[in-house]
């Protein structure tokens, strides 16, 4: 037991140490298109996780895409709260003139929020 306790001790003041040294917290910078982010993409923004992500995709799929962000309630388990930290970390891109392959191919869209 006492190795465990010293293991786990040096284990917490080597992470610590190293997280405080080597590691400076950085805002996270995302800007995803809510019709063209895969799950995984989704999955790092704050207040949705795997399985909301997921739902998000499934609901894009069967649906269509979003004509705006706030549309995103529509997903089974978003809200106000979650639509709050979406809404500055997320986007939705008008669509252009050869549709949705031209924002995967990287043209310029105008981002509708």
């Amino acid at each position: 037991m006492m190795v465990v306790l010293a293991t786990s001790a040096f284990a917490t003041a080597w992470v610590a140490g190293r997280k405080d040294t080597n590691f400076p917290p950085r805002p996270i910078n995302l800007q995803l298109d809510l019709n063209l982010a895969s799950e995984t993409e989704l999955s790092l923004v704050p207040g949705i996780g795997q399985i909301t992500a997921r739902r998000i995709v499934e609901n894009r799929n069967r649906l269509g895409d979003f004509d705006s962000v706030g549309q995103v309630v529509r997903v089974h388990g978003i809200g106000p709260k979650t639509l709050d930290q979406v809404q500055n970390l997320c986007f939705v891109a008008e669509p252009s003139s050869q549709g949705r392959l031209a924002g995967r191919l990287g043209e310029t869209e105008t981002p509708r929020r």
